[in-house]
């Protein structure tokens, strides 16, 4: 524990050098899977921890191999997501996940060459360019037997990309942790998870790095099986980051000089506006029937959020559905998943 202590603090330092950045790895939130999108991302007590969304304290709780691959189209066709994840047991009380994921940009259209003539026209010169983002995590979380009631468990989650945009490449790297508190009788549990704990360093060039600042997140869950509704009903709350470093986080409007009602961004920090807990956190629920088909809905800064999940062949395969609204256009997001 030292160790790793001395090593966070080194990493710390040495990030120190660069520039903090509120939205410097906001592209992580496209890493999520399908049954995540439609419960709004609050399953974060609740959910496998494989995805960028989930803590690493939750996956010594699941003792099957799971090979999940999903899709996602952003905005009818703007860009695409695709992830291909792993879990399974690593020993009796640990367990480990490999998710890579990659975002998709294409058709840009890249103007600069155009040239003005003499009759200030201008003649285009149109190059189509493509951009894109591969991540990369791997997570270990293990079980502490300490408690006859609740299960104790700790992980930490290593995080790669590398981004390419038209004429720049970054790379970064970050560390996630987090730890979770199941009640055993109950079914109640509690995760405390903190992303980017190393600032998640990216080098873009000798004359421009970026950290992103660290997240502190509360999740609640409960999950139980009722023989009268013949199924099993999962409930989860994810709060807003305690740290306030997600930037913009409230829309407020005034009047202008015409006395036109207009909107207008603010940030405001949890510790001085508690109720950004029940405004900017997310609340999910799911209704799974019979073990074989479930019923997902979400809520996450007033966005709607729901979704399908049908398992076969005795649970080994399955397929699930999500849909986003968004007054831009909808997003939707399908995967495949095998357990065996």
């Amino acid at each position: 524990m030292k160790k790793l202590l001395l090593l966070l603090c080194s990493c710390s330092l040495l990030f120190a050098k660069s520039d903090f950045n509120q939205y410097a790895n906001q592209n992580r939130e496209l890493m999520i899977s399908p049954v995540s999108v439609s419960m709004g991302g609050a399953d974060l007590a609740l959910n496998s921890g494989i995805g960028f969304s989930g803590s690493p304290s939750n996956l010594p709780f699941d003792s099957v191999n799971n090979l999940s691959l999903s899709y996602a189209n952003y905005f009818q066709n703007t860009y695409s997501s695709s992830i291909l994840s792993y879990s399974g047991p690593a020993d009796s009380a640990g367990g480990i996940s490999i998710t890579g994921g990659y975002v998709y940009i294409p058709d840009i259209p890249d103007n600069r060459a155009s040239t003005i003539t003499e009759n200030n026209t201008i003649v285009y010169q149109e190059d189509i360019k493509n951009c894109s983002d591969i991540f990369v995590r791997v997570g270990y979380g293990h079980r502490f037997g300490i408690s006859k009631k609740w299960d104790i468990a700790a992980g930490v989650a290593a995080n790669a990309r590398r981004t390419r945009l038209i004429d720049y490449s970054g790379y970064g790297l970050g560390l996630d942790a987090g730890v979770k508190a199941l009640h055993k009788k109950s079914g109640i549990a509690v995760v405390l998870q903190m992303d980017n704990i190393t600032t998640h360093y990216t080098y873009w060039s000798e004359g421009y790095q970026e950290s992103a600042y660290p997240h502190l997140r509360l999740g609640l869950g409960f999950e139980r099986a009722f023989q009268y509704v013949y199924g099993r009903i999962r409930v989860g709350y994810a709060s807003t980051d305690l740290l306030s470093n997600d930037g913009i986080n409230s829309i407020t409007s005034e009047l202008d000089t015409n006395d036109q009602e207009v909107e207008t961004v603010e940030y405001k920090k949890v510790y001085e506006n508690p109720e950004l807990l029940i405004t900017d956190g997310k609340l999910g629920i799911e209704y799974v029937i019979m073990n074989r088909l479930a019923l997902r809905f979400g809520v996450a800064q007033s966005k709607l959020n729901f979704g399908a999940g049908l398992q076969m062949f005795s649970n080994r395969a399955g397929v699930d559905f999500a849909y986003t609204m968004h007054q831009l256009a909808g997003t939707y997001q399908v995967s495949l998943m095998y357990r065996w």
